[in-house]
């Protein structure tokens, strides 16, 4: 393969072979990059509703035992 130099050090392929080959790489790297997106894409999204399922469920328990601690204040109250 032959390769020409063009002012900044950079390269690029002259020849038909080198051509196809560079392509090959420019598309490899980018299937390569752009693959494991999805997956961490759909990590984040399950590892989210978790979360939200969490806080959630956090909330409905903390409101029944302030619901608790209100009636039982309001039985100390009739007791006195």
């Amino acid at each position: 393969m032959v390769f020409r130099q063009v002012g900044f050090g950079d390269i690029y392929p002259e020849t038909p072979v080198g051509k196809v080959m560079a392509m090959i790489a420019g598309v490899c790297g980018v299937v390569l990059i752009a693959l494991p997106i999805p997956i961490v894409v759909n990590n984040f999204s399950l590892f989210y509703d978790e979360q939200k399922r969490r806080e959630k469920a956090q909330k409905r328990r903390q409101k029944i035992l302030d619901k608790k601690k209100a009636e039982e204040k309001s039985m100390d109250v009739y007791e006195l």
